[in-house]
């Protein structure tokens, strides 16, 4: 059983996943209601995106910020 199946196999994970070094979705398990509802999958995944563009938003303004000394 790999660490995703054991994740989405506790009560209330609906879905487990990794982000790769690029920060897409690389890999993801799911229990069966994105199997019946293959849009929430999708919804899912936008939020994913949203998640993804939020933290590069952060890096780019973190990278920029310089301490004042």
């Amino acid at each position: 059983m790999s660490e995703f199946d054991e994740l989405v196999s506790r009560p209330g994970v609906l879905m487990a996943g990794r982000f790769g070094p690029d920060w897409r979705v690389a890999e993801t398990r799911s229990t069966g209601l994105f199997v019946e509802f293959p849009e929430a999958l999708g919804v899912m995944g936008s939020f994913c995106e949203a998640i993804q563009s939020m933290f590069n938003a952060l890096a780019v303004a973190m990278g920029s910020f310089s301490p004042s000394t």
